[in-house]
């Protein structure tokens, strides 16, 4: 990119890609100092070079005036700034131009590319949810949920203030990157396996009519905006938007929301959309999968199980998809009693990735 100064000096106005002098007649010491020259920029923070003094006025006018100091080269786009650009010589002061400024890197690897402790980024994550135990259509979400009545190594939080955090409750958290101050808009491809659940207070961005099709193979738009679950026995599954302090809410997303009741049911459903989402620069997203009972509904294929065998389903959209070697610090063979680290996953799992990012 080429810039082009203008320099505005009294009496006469003097743009930089030109250069200019004034002559005084009559012995009138009027003479003005030449005006930077050519002001070439380069691609990673140019420089800029001053023009030749003017010529002194004639009849006793002052021999060359000031040469004003070229202005700084601009700064280098993406991740370095430009070196600063170099002041006007010959008879002016040379003045060193300020460096530009570096620029963030704005790219999926730099918002959503940074590993947390269970050794995942954002860019590809996953909610999964274990099966220990299968029974028919069930399967125990932790090892020790039965019986749930027992309060030693049943299902635990039966008392949490907050109905999203009863029962079993796996948290996950991914940091950020970008400037802190910074909205960055990530765009996120969601595909998966899962029981059904209602949301209220915000918005389901597929609307409130039941799915014409809730069997598709390609899966169906589930995401809901804000709002909060309905207490029931079925999963919730929960992403929210986080600023640097860990605790300011940004925003919250459901990912498995239904229009109504008649969904919460003994069945899985394959779900599959994109959407975009803003984000804080330097700010956090938490995970959050939670099942009040500690069971849910096992991947046994579509429509009511009705004692069929349980064969289930892989991730739609995703055909060569392979499973994380652990997850949440555990491998996943011991949390998939059916299949172990293999498609089809039991009971329930949602793959998510970053594919694009801009600055907003």
């Amino acid at each position: 990119m080429k810039l082009t100064l203008s320099r505005f000096l009294s009496p006469a106005i003097c743009v930089v890609t030109l250069g200019c002098s004034d002559t005084a007649a009559n012995g009138e010491a009027l003479s003005q100092g030449g005006a930077g020259g050519n002001d070439n920029t380069l691609g990673a923070g140019g420089f800029a070079n001053a023009g030749s003094p003017g010529a002194g006025g004639a009849n006793g006018g002052a021999s060359g005036g000031s040469v004003q100091a070229g202005a700084g080269g601009a700064g280098g786009v993406a991740e370095a700034g430009g070196a600063g650009g170099i002041g006007g010589a010959d008879g002016g002061a040379v003045a060193q131009g300020g460096g530009g400024q570096a620029g963030a890197c704005v790219s999926v690897d730099c918002i959503a590319g940074t590993k947390n402790e269970f050794g995942f980024a954002l860019k590809d994550s996953y909610f999964l949810t274990p099966c220990f135990d299968p029974s028919g259509v069930l399967c125990n979400t932790i090892a020790s949920a039965q019986p749930r009545s027992n309060p030693v190594g049943g299902c635990p939080n039966q008392d949490a203030p907050e109905f999203e955090d009863v029962g079993f409750a796996f948290k996950e958290m991914f940091s950020l990157g970008g400037e802190p101050g910074r909205t960055y808009g990530i765009t996120i491809v969601v595909n998966g396996v899962t029981e059904g659940k209602v949301y209220e207070g915000g918005k389901r961005d597929a609307g409130d009519t039941p799915p014409a099709d809730p069997n598709l193979e390609a899966g169906i738009d589930t995401f809901y905006v804000g709002g909060k679950a309905v207490p029931s026995h079925y999963n919730v599954v929960r992403m929210r938007i986080l600023q640097a302090d860990k605790t300011t809410e940004v925003a919250r997303y459901y990912l498995n929301s239904f229009p109504d009741k008649s969904f919460e049911k003994q069945e899985t459903f394959l779900i599959g959309y994109t959407k975009t989402i803003d984000v804080p620069g330097g700010g956090f997203v938490e995970y959050l999968t939670q099942d009040m009972n500690c069971q849910d509904i096992n991947n046994c294929g579509a429509g009511p199980r009705k004692g069929k065998e349980c064969i289930g389903r892989n991730v739609p959209n995703e055909p060569n998809l392979v499973l994380p070697a652990t997850f949440g610090g555990r491998p996943i063979a011991e949390i998939n009693v059916m299949t172990q680290g293999m498609q089809p996953w039991h009971s329930q799992i949602i793959h998510v990735t970053v594919t694009d990012v801009v600055a907003r």
